[in-house]
């Protein structure tokens, strides 16, 4: 039990853990807690109010109840680790409240935080500022405010930023080796993506509400392999931002299983159709690059009214062995620019 009422609070340890079980200032000063030369940090309660945490270990950081109960307080709080801060799941993620949250981990474990508001529990947006996993390791990110993931990487491992009932800003999410990136928000909340970056791994965006990027500027907001999305409310994309995509192997779009709203977005090089359905929605696709799909029988692109577009000259929409497989409600209109374009309708073409 350590207490300042009026002070700041500096606690290292040269050689042996750290176990941190209650330690408090009560007028929102700052706390520094290290291990120096060997010794990881155990963390029960960290409170500063609104002042700064800084916590460094040389081994990893824990969360000693093993619950979903907060661990960390204050502003800003820092993590700084070797082999790990936190663990996979709720329990075993270090929970924090602060407005906005720091993580480095310089070898291996990953880095695992539930943010459980940015002021007080529920309350309050936080920004996960800058969280690095730097050579190996998973990073699992929760929340359930407003959340901004400003600067989010992963050296050689997957990332999962999870927020429930509150809106997601991915602003720079990236994996070095072609991992894994999921981001969720359930219950409620959109998804604004700047700069989401998979390489070629897989990307799953699955929105309560809908999906959109930043800027319309000719430059992929999201990146990836596979890339799957899916909206509940409000679309994907829109006539004003887009959302502009890189896809390697297959661009999967639904809205069909929430509200049927439209889909907006600009391919940036080819656009390999996996499965875009917006049911009875519109479905506007504009590629750099060509159209491509596998003619398997069964549609690739399913809306009411169908725009696909290519806008590089000689591109094409779907190839001689392998047609573009639509359905479309309403209509069908095709552009490829001087390209040759080839369409099959699964059921009437209007």
């Amino acid at each position: 039990d350590v207490d300042a009422a009026n002070g700041t609070i500096d606690i290292d340890v040269t050689i042996g853990n750290l176990i941190a079980t209650d330690v408090a200032t009560g007028t929102n000063n700052q706390i520094d807690l290290t291990t120096v030369t060997s010794g990881d940090v155990q963390l029960g309660i960290v409170t500063a109010g609104s002042g700064a945490v800084n916590v460094t270990s040389v081994g990893n950081i824990t969360d000693t109840d093993a619950a979903a109960t907060n661990d960390v307080t204050g502003g800003t709080v820092s993590f700084s680790a070797a082999s790990g801060i936190g663990a996979t799941g709720a329990n075993d993620s270090v929970e924090v409240i602060a407005s906005t949250v720091n993580a480095t981990n310089s070898t291996s474990g990953g880095i695992f935080l539930n943010s459980l508001g940015g002021t007080a529990a529920g309350a309050g947006a936080v920004n996960f500022s800058s969280i690095h996993a730097n050579t190996a390791g998973n990073i699992e990110l929760d929340a359930v405010t407003a959340t901004t993931l400003t600067d989010v990487d992963a050296a050689n491992g997957s990332i999962d930023a999870d927020v429930a009932g509150a809106a997601m800003t991915a602003t720079d999410v990236q994996t070095g080796t072609n991992n894994l990136i999921d981001l969720t928000t359930t219950t409620s909340g959109d998804i604004t993506t700047a700069l989401v970056n998979a390489g070629i791994g897989t990307v799953n965006v699955t929105s309560a509400g809908d999906i959109d990027g930043v800027t319309d500027d000719a430059v992929a907001d999201i990146a990836g392999g596979t890339v799957s999305l899916v909206a509940a409310v409000g679309g994907i994309g829109n006539d004003t931002t887009g959302l502009d995509v890189t896809a390697a192997t297959a661009l999967n779009a639904n809205t069909v299983t929430g509200d049927d709203s439209a889909i907006t977005i600009d391919s940036i090089g080819n656009l390999p159709v996996g499965l875009i359905a917006a049911g009875t929605g519109t479905v506007n696709l504009d590629s750099t690059g060509d159209i491509t799909a596998v003619d398997d029988g069964t549609a690739d692109i399913v809306g009411g009214t169908l725009n696909l577009f290519t806008t590089t000259a000689a591109d094409t929409i779907g190839t001689g062995l392998n047609f573009v497989e639509v359905t479309a409600s309403t209509a069908v209109n095709a552009d490829a620019n001087d390209g040759d374009i080839f369409i099959e309708s699964i059921g009437n073409l209007p």
